[in-house]
């Protein structure tokens, strides 16, 4: 029997190349966890495969060809790839994530879990975006005539504070998908010296998703914030940005996109 090249990542970044290379190509049930696993690499060194699959609520055979869809020989593989790169401990993510469960630990919804689990969102965020991208971020918003914002449902807080701090420091903004269903309507001015800032995390607003069409066909400037590599806001945006609030037993938080957003306009409020 002829061995098996592994060709497979052996760290956080090459995961995250890896699964968007292949993400088109991967099964409903693969794509389901695929997202769950950008959004939380380390629950790979944590969790069993029984674990995970519970916590991105997929088969367990589902994570063994999700390794081998990515070029390991087994979950075990892949691993261990993971956790030589992480250098993990065995604690701080435990203690974070709340696994280490005694009878003194507070209940999912209590509040010292959600300031933990938040807290580490937050470290990962100032991992994940750098004042560069604040900066490419106010140029395109200083470049534009007016800035056209959207995000629906959850998105809905994070998309209205943008709009708020672009309103407080003058510039000419629209807030789309307020107005009972009219955001075509709203949309129909968008122009090529305009920007759309498009806010969506999964599964996706269908009108966020209709709105990032839109503005492509207007050849509109572009900015989009999300929650993983493999979101669709990501594809054909001038600039992304990423955000993944903490999850605390099925209940996602803003802190992280809120944290983002304030980040953007104090910059942009220093600039001026």
């Amino acid at each position: 029997m002829q061995t098996k090249t592994n060709t497979a990542v052996t760290d956080t970044p090459r995961l995250q190349e890896t699964i968007q290379q292949h993400y088109p190509e991967l099964s409903k049930r693969l794509k389901q966890l695929a997202r769950y696993i950008l959004e939380n690499p380390d629950r790979i060194v944590l969790c069993t495969v029984a674990e995970l699959s519970e916590e991105a609520d997929v088969p367990p055979s589902t994570v063994i060809r999700f390794a081998n869809a990515l070029g390991f020989n087994g979950f075990s593989e892949m691993r261990r790839a993971v956790r030589s790169q992480l250098h993990y401990t065995g604690s701080y993510s435990e203690r974070v994530q709340g696994k280490s469960v005694t009878q003194d630990t507070p209940a999912p919804g209590m509040l010292s879990n959600i300031v933990q689990a938040s807290t580490a969102s937050l470290a990962a965020l100032e991992e994940a975006v750098h004042d560069p991208d604040l900066l490419r971020a106010v140029n395109l918003i200083q470049q534009a005539d007016t800035v056209y914002v959207m995000g629906v449902r959850r998105a809905h807080p994070v998309a209205l504070y943008i709009s708020y701090g672009l309103w407080q420091l003058d510039r000419r903004c629209v807030l789309l998908g307020s107005k009972g269903g009219l955001h075509k309507e709203e949309a129909s001015g968008i122009r090529r010296t305009d920007l759309v800032f498009l806010v969506s995390y999964y599964p996706y607003g269908n009108e966020t998703l209709w709105m990032h069409e839109h503005a492509t066909r207007r050849r509109a400037r572009l900015i989009t914030m999300t929650d993983n590599e493999v979101s669709p806001l990501a594809t054909g945006a001038d600039l992304t940005l990423y955000s993944r609030d903490a999850d605390i037993s099925g209940v996602r938080g803003l802190s992280t996109s809120m944290c983002l957003v304030q980040s953007l306009i104090l910059a942009l409020a220093n600039r001026k």
